[in-house]
């Protein structure tokens, strides 16, 4: 079962964003799941097993918005089981609701994200070196 992350919810994403390597507080998530707007969701699997979050980006030049996914992480104790599938068919449903006609998602290039490669090439996402660069600026 997917739902929408609810603010009591805010200790199981902090774990899981801890076994993502995003180390916080449920403190910190539940000011987090406060400020998202209309246009983001986190998504909750099977009691905290895994989550995704989604962020609706309207386009100027393309017409139509795209969704972001910022962070989707399995427990490992619940990996290869599906519940990454389940997460993202719920993502592509919640995206295709709010109109979006693509759906990016981002990964480190290192070595222990290659299981996360290839689940997202399985998942449809094509590798967009070849077509675009993506650049990072810092505002600390």
């Amino acid at each position: 079962m997917v739902r929408p992350a609810r603010p009591d919810d805010a200790a199981v994403i902090a774990s899981l964003l801890g076994e993502l390597g995003y180390p916080t507080s449920a403190e910190a998530v539940g000011r987090r799941l406060e400020a998202l707007g209309s246009d983001d969701v986190v998504l909750l699997a099977d009691e905290g097993a895994g989550m995704i979050a989604l962020h609706r980006i309207p386009r100027l030049a393309e017409g139509s918005p795209l969704v972001r996914v910022t962070a989707l992480v399995v427990r490992a104790d619940g990996r290869r089981t599906g519940v990454a599938g389940s997460l993202m068919a719920a993502a592509d449903e919640m995206a295709r609701g709010w109109g979006c006609t693509l759906m990016e998602i981002s990964c480190g290039r290192r070595p222990e994200r290659a299981a996360a490669h290839r689940f997202y090439s399985a998942a449809g996402f094509a590798d967009t070196a070849e077509r675009s660069v993506r650049y990072w600026k810092s505002l600390d």
